[in-house]
């Protein structure tokens, strides 16, 4: 991979985008019951999460796939296929900033999983964080748990450049509904403005 460097792109692209159909999922689950002719078969889901891996390795420089990965991600082949590619976004790092605006609209998704996996690519590319801030801060009410908890993991990765929602954490921190949530708002504000957790009581 780090021989072959970009050249690998398109591969890896065509990876993330298998998808197996429910027949031919079928027909796999039949062959295995066979043991005369010995099929050599790789899930469409394990291609997808292959090809994610590699775009950690390129990183940054994998920054020319970013408009085939937004693609992917909003073709939504499969659940898996549309998880990879976000991943992958984020593992490319803030040369994906033009991702935002899609990551921002995912981040309302009907799909619970969706949702974290887009809040969590806010925080982590760290690129424009303005645009994506307003997302985060309204994932703070969200009434999954694990999308609040997303949001304050994402708000923490932004450190400083997270002040506008200040207030909204200190409010959050005060009405946090688990120990948890506690935890993770208090590490946020302190990452954020270590004399504002302070003035919250957050040592």
């Amino acid at each position: 991979m780090r021989r072959t460097g970009t050249n690998t792109l398109p591969i890896l692209l065509r990876m993330l985008r298998a998808n197996d159909s429910a027949l031919k999922v079928k027909c796999m689950e039949l062959a295995k019951r066979q043991h005369l002719i010995r099929i050599k078969y790789i899930p469409a889901e394990e291609l997808n999460y292959r090809a994610c891996a590699a775009f950690g390795v390129l990183g940054a420089k994998a920054r020319s796939a970013v408009p085939a990965l937004i693609e992917i991600a909003r073709q939504n082949r499969s659940r898996a296929s549309r998880w990879y590619a976000i991943q992958a976004l984020v593992l490319v790092g803030p040369p994906a900033q033009e991702a935002i605006p899609h990551l921002s609209g995912w981040a309302t998704n009907a799909d619970g999983s969706v949702r974290s996996y887009a809040i969590n690519a806010l925080g982590r590319i760290r690129a424009e964080p303005e645009r994506g801030l307003p997302v985060l801060i309204n994932a703070l009410n969200d009434p999954n748990d694990q999308i609040r908890t997303a949001a304050l993991m994402a708000l923490e990765q932004l450190g400083p450049n997270a002040k506008p929602a200040l207030p909204v954490l200190v409010e959050f921190l005060s009405n946090a509904q688990s120990g948890i949530e506690w935890a993770y708002a208090s590490n946020a504000l302190k990452a954020i403005d270590s004399e504002a957790a302070a003035k919250a009581g957050v040592k």
